[in-house]
């Protein structure tokens, strides 16, 4: 089992990989290169950086989740474009004479494999602060507010207790039907 902690430093550690290989990407003049992958990996970093800002608390923060969970859907959908792009353009690339642009191709491709790493860790990282969040607010969530005496009763608690619950009825013979 991996830790947050120890996912999101390994996506650090990627980030820097994917900086390296979007900048060496970026060095031929003849042909254009998909340059988001710079960006991915900027918030790649960014998810590991605020990952110690929450750390005090020893909890996990929706904020944080919900960074994780953007990084991935944005690698996820970087990666279905580096594909297309490849599709497109990866004949032209590889029959073509320039060497530069033979480099490029290879970066960006090595750059994918990177992504995917990245999105691996993202996405563990993500499940398990799920689950620690879901953990820590779990117990103190209760439907209603218990301590004004507005609580929520479950069907449960209705059937363990004898009590019938009245259900809105929507059917044909109802009066709020028409």
């Amino acid at each position: 089992k991996m830790s947050p902690e120890s996912s999101l430093a390994t996506l650090a550690k990627l980030s820097y990989a994917m900086v390296a290989c979007s900048f060496l990407q970026e060095i031929n003049f003849l042909r254009s290169f998909p340059s988001y992958n710079l960006v991915i990996a900027a918030l790649a970093f960014f998810l590991y950086q605020t990952a110690h800002s929450f750390e005090e608390d020893h909890k996990p923060s929706i904020t944080q989740i919900t960074l994780i969970g953007c990084f991935c859907t944005l690698t996820m959908l970087s990666l279905v474009i580096d594909l297309v792009f490849c599709v497109i353009w990866g004949g032209d690339v590889i029959g073509g004479d320039s060497v530069s642009v033979k480099f490029s191709f290879f970066c960006f491709i090595i750059n994918m494999f990177l992504k995917l790493g990245a999105l691996l860790y993202g996405t563990s990282a993500q499940i398990v602060l799920c689950k620690e969040y879901d953990a820590v607010t779990a117990p103190t969530a209760k439907r209603g507010n218990a301590d004004k005496g507005n609580t929520l009763e479950t069907p449960r608690d209705l059937e363990a207790e004898g009590k019938k619950q009245e259900d809105d009825d929507l059917s044909e013979e109802s009066e709020d039907y028409n």
